[in-house]
């Protein structure tokens, strides 16, 4: 469920300088939603790898890697100043980022995660450095930053699907997730839905009730905040994305049954046109696309 504010943010720390833009843009989200802030530190890097036969750690190994782990938090924290930020830290030893997060999120409250995007080496696709494993796994809303500063007046974007029933909780949580971020960091908030261009009347039809009733609920009527785009969706939202040079882009996370499909999903092109964050979305249940905020979105 999306609560109502974003009262906790866990950040992935990454040691290097991706891990430091990923904490700056925690903080400012922090900041802005007047949220506590959870630094996690997983040390995977040390941890004899399962295929290698070692096994776990030895007890007192494990108790030296996470303290050094814990040691290197409390540095961290000593070089924040955020006074008003409520900050606390959390450090691990595990062969598995994913599973460690997935024990984290089972037992503390998370409303968000945030997570250093992934440097893109020489000659190979930008898709393929994300661990959509991950993306798919995390039962909390997952922002992938690659640390760009913001715009003085942020730009989010919303990106739907209006016509698929099966994903109208999704629709819902999107909007209801990018309505609080929009609204506690002052920013711009617009909707995109693409849809292939050629169609049957009868889903022509569907298709304009869907928009002017979405548009009446989430907006107010402001028609202006809301884009429909014509195409197929892999191409134009990518597209358009990167030319409106979001600052945050709030997405539903790829349908898949292996990596390899998500690393060719409209969510990876996405995340490979814009320079900007990327927060990716699971649906809540028991909503409905049309069961939104009666306060509009960025409002």
């Amino acid at each position: 469920m999306i609560a109502e504010n974003v009262a906790s943010i866990l950040l992935l720390v990454e040691r290097g300088d991706q891990g430091h833009q990923a904490l700056s843009k925690a903080l400012l989200l922090a900041r802005h939603l007047h949220a506590a802030l959870d630094l996690f530190l997983c040390d995977t890097e040390r941890y004899p790898s399962a295929r290698s036969g070692a096994g776990q750690l030895p007890p007192a190994a494990a108790r030296t890697r996470v303290a050094d782990a814990g040691e290197y938090l409390q540095v961290l924290r000593k070089s924040i100043i955020a006074p008003e930020v409520e900050l606390s830290s959390d450090a691990v030893c595990h062969v598995s980022l994913r599973t460690a997060l997935a024990d984290k999120l089972r037992r503390s409250r998370v409303d968000l995660v945030v997570k250093a995007g992934q440097a893109t080496p020489a000659g190979r696709d930008d898709r393929d450095c994300i661990d959509w494993p991950l993306v798919a796994s995390c039962t909390a809303p997952l922002l992938l930053t690659r640390g760009r500063p913001w715009h003085p007046v942020p730009r989010f974007v919303a990106v739907v699907d209006l016509l698929d029933r099966q994903g109208s909780a999704l629709c819902s949580a999107i909007m209801a997730l990018a309505g609080t971020l929009s609204r506690g960091c002052a920013a711009e908030l617009e909707t995109l839905f693409a849809h292939p261009a050629r169609q049957s009347e009868f889903e022509a039809g569907r298709q304009a009730a869907a928009r002017e009733d979405f548009v009446a609920r989430a907006y107010g009527g402001d028609a202006q905040r809301f884009r429909q785009l014509p195409g197929e969706p892999s191409e134009v939202l990518p597209r358009w994305v990167a030319q409106r040079d979001y600052d945050l882009v709030v997405m539903g996370k790829p349908r898949h049954g292996a990596p390899s499909d998500a690393s060719r999903s409209v969510a990876a092109n996405v995340l490979r046109a814009t320079a900007g964050d990327v927060l990716f979305m699971q649906p809540f249940e028991e909503a409905s696309c049309l069961q939104l905020r009666a306060r509009p979105p960025g409002s």
